[in-house]
């Protein structure tokens, strides 16, 4: 038996006894609000937690379906993580057919207690038109509200609404101004790295920097974005 699928399988273990232990410690009279509230909650993550594991197959068998019925659960009691992972559901078509407005509802919800990820996500389906009517300026709020927790993807898309004028006044220097923000973020930085060595490349939002440019490129090519290794050589060789 391979050493993962101990692993996994202990973790489903550990969490269903979690979930049981919750839930028998939930009906018991307890004489402390703070201790009633502290087991509602346990009760409610570890409901969660093995929806994960049915959705990922991890030491139970796949299944969208009970995942969906434990993410619901957890959603509706109002958890955070549990509404994105029922709205990540319902945009894919897992387990529920597919539906962006329901989706986009319970990424709402989990947006409006301050999870970043989902103030992008909503920021994204506003800017793409799913699930809502297409609306730059609503993309645009949500991104500056996930940018404020330092959310790099919403930050290079702040970047790139600058650089196409999309929803805003075309300004470079507002775009490399935030492509340079996301891109010294520790991770989801390649796409606002590439950017930043075509800006210097081009002199587009900054002063002309053929080294700076090759920087960048390097950095975006490391990161995973094979046209910034094209352009890393591409410099390298011919400067």
């Amino acid at each position: 038996m391979k050493i993962e699928h101990l692993v996994y399988k202990g973790i489903y273990k550990l969490t269903l006894l979690i979930f049981m232990a919750s839930t028998s410690m939930s009906i018991l009279a307890c004489s402390s609000i703070t201790t009633k509230t502290s087991v509602e909650r346990e009760n409610i993550e570890a409901q969660n937690n093995l929806g994960s594991l049915y959705e990922y197959g991890q030491g139970v068998p796949q299944s969208y379906d009970e995942a969906f019925k434990l993410y619901q659960g957890a959603a509706e009691k109002g958890l955070a993580s549990a509404q994105y992972n029922l709205a990540e559901l319902y945009y894919d078509g897992l387990g529920v057919n597919q539906d962006y407005t329901k989706a986009l509802n319970w990424y709402q919800k989990a947006a409006d207690q301050g999870m970043a990820e989902a103030q992008f996500i909503v920021g994204l389906m506003h800017h793409h038109g799913r699930g809502v009517a297409q609306d730059y300026s609503k993309a645009l709020e949500w991104y500056l509200r996930a940018s404020d927790q330092e959310y790099s993807r919403a930050q290079n898309n702040i970047g790139d609404m600058y650089e196409n004028g999309v929803g805003v006044s075309q300004n470079y220097e507002r775009a490399f101004e935030w492509y340079f923000k996301s891109a010294n973020q520790k991770q989801d930085n390649s796409l606002s790295q590439n950017s930043l060595g075509i800006m210097y490349e081009e002199g587009r939002g900054v002063r002309r920097d053929l080294s700076k440019a090759k920087e960048w490129f390097n950095k975006a090519c490391s990161n995973g974005i094979e046209s910034s290794c094209a352009d890393y050589d591409r410099l390298t060789k011919y400067n």
